[in-house]
């Protein structure tokens, strides 16, 4: 179940929401403009065109379906200019394998609903030879707190009334739960402590 952000939280001025082509699919909007974020060098927080008050639909249950394009613009809304998220997917079994990291505005779409997709908590400077890489080296923001196996191996209860800005079951009563942070972490020592 992802628990979506509050009106306040997605409040935008009305300049500032994505102009949608009708030939064009959301998912297709929100990757444009995730795309725009990378369009400058400057080393300063932007915000993406993505507005994750467009995030989703409720479903029988009253949980909130979205695309995975719709969930990384949701918990990256200010990366820094110049920086991409990282996204993995593969098939199988999950715990086969490496798991290579690649730009989300560059794939973001193919991932399917049939692969295991993931999502790293930072974001990344393209390399000096300009490839991209999730190594330390190339941290440029820390943007959330991922929570992984709560329900399973740590009760939910252990919350208590505390607000996760996601909660996803990801497999049989094994959830992955998300703090997003107000302002991203630009210090990588900071955020490894």
């Amino acid at each position: 179940m992802y628990k979506a952000p509050t009106p306040a939280e997605t409040e935008m001025n009305a300049l500032d929401k994505p102009n949608f082509n009708e030939n064009e699919s959301v998912d297709q909007a929100i990757v444009s403009g995730l795309q725009s974020i990378h369009s400058t060098n400057a080393d300063v927080l932007t915000e993406s065109k993505a507005s994750p008050a467009q995030a989703g639909k409720t479903d029988k249950g009253g949980e909130i379906q979205i695309t995975n394009t719709e969930f990384v613009a949701s918990v990256f809304p200010n990366l820094p200019v110049g920086a991409s998220v990282a996204v993995s997917s593969k098939p199988g079994d999950p715990s086969v394998g490496g798991w290579l990291a690649r730009r989300a505005d560059d794939v973001i779409c193919a991932l399917g609903n049939s692969t295991n997709n993931f999502v790293g908590c930072s974001s990344f400077y393209p390399g000096k030879d300009g490839s991209f890489g999730a190594r330390k080296v190339n941290f440029a923001a820390y943007h959330f707190i991922m929570l992984d196996d709560l329900g399973t191996k740590v009760p939910i209860e252990r919350l208590g009334n505390f607000e996760l800005s996601w909660l996803i079951e990801t497999s049989p009563n094994n959830y992955q739960g998300g703090i997003v942070l107000a302002e991203p972490l630009l210090d990588g020592d900071v955020a490894v402590r």
